[in-house]
């Protein structure tokens, strides 16, 4: 069950910045190990498993607590496992499968204006100017920062959009449900069960994905366990962590740090090129996430209540 704490609520905007670095080391983590013939079925399984060991571990070690959760309260966590993380995992990698990069992180992109008037719905939410602005702002500038603004960057067919909006859809999930969850538990124990129901989704829908996984290479086991570190247990870890300190909407708004940042990761890391338009597109992002972030904290009250009343079971 979850521990009241009250935490400073900028610790909420350093870790989603934080988890949306890590995030956008994915692409760069994965074309390491698509080099070296792994398939996308074993790399998801490998990504979630791993996952679901190293928070595992964590919790046995620092907070055996975290784990225990209501018995009704189980399809709760399968849901989220399965339709928040698993169906996140394996629709963005489809996606990419029929259309391109751009294309699916385009589509996936358009879940913070789905999270921004859910929770406004949901949660009573203010949808005031300044959340308009930004989540307007960023939205231009990921457009441009991921080279949508080039068609041939672009390849739409009605299998690839359904793909990529399933993933943001579950990034939806992940965010709004998430934040229900919140209410009772601890980010710790999201995690912990999510994973566990998303490796049980893989290990269910492929069996063969556990043979496959261990019988590659020790240089492929390695990289997937680092997918699964950095951009996984971090990143969802600490994303979630941050739903609870400023709520979901602001949250998912500064997420949309990630394509920048992996358009930055690829001009460094993989030597891409990026056009003066992505480089504006970049700073808009950058511009519109620093807007909001010190817009809030002139705003929001001094002491050091969180949206959900309850900051995060540090350990």
């Amino acid at each position: 069950m979850k521990i009241k704490r009250q935490i400073p609520n900028y610790y909420g905007y350093i870790m989603v910045v934080v988890a949306a670095a890590f995030w956008a080391s994915l692409g760069v983590i994965a074309r390491f190990i698509y080099a070296h013939e792994i398939d996308t079925f074993t790399l998801v399984t490998g990504r979630s498993l791993f996952s679901f060991i190293l928070i595992a571990v964590f919790l046995l070690i620092t907070n055996r607590d975290a784990i225990k959760i209501e018995t009704n309260h189980i399809p709760k966590f399968m849901f989220f496992g399965i339709f928040g993380l698993a169906s996140n995992f394996f629709c963005f990698l489809v996606a990419i499968k029929y259309t391109t990069v751009a294309t699916a992180s385009i589509l996936l992109f358009t879940y913070p204006a789905i999270v921004c008037f859910v929770s406004a719905i949901i949660f009573k939410e203010t949808l005031d100017r300044d959340k308009i602005l930004a989540l307007i702002l960023t939205a231009i500038g990921c457009f441009f920062a991921i080279g949508g603004h080039a068609p041939k960057a672009l390849n739409l067919n009605a299998r690839g959009v359904l793909w990529g909006l399933g993933t943001a859809l579950s990034m939806v999930v992940y965010t709004i449900y998430g934040n229900t969850l919140l209410k009772t538990y601890s980010s710790y124990t999201l995690c912990f069960w999510g994973f566990l129901f998303s490796a049980l989704t893989f290990i269910v829908m492929r069996p063969m994905s556990i043979v496959y996984l261990f019988t590659s290479s020790a240089y492929s086991i390695f990289m997937i366990f680092i997918a699964a570190l950095i951009p996984t247990f971090l990143a969802y870890t600490l994303y979630i962590v941050a739903v609870d300190l400023i709520g979901p909407s602001k949250a998912s708004i500064m997420g949309n740090l990630e394509p920048v940042l992996a358009a930055v990761y690829s001009f460094v890391f993989l030597n891409e090129t990026l056009t003066i338009l992505q480089w504006v597109g970049i700073l808009i992002v950058v511009f519109a996430v620093c807007l909001l972030s010190i817009k809030s904290q002139r705003t929001e009250p001094s002491n050091l209540e969180t949206p959900s009343e309850a900051s995060e079971e540090l350990c």
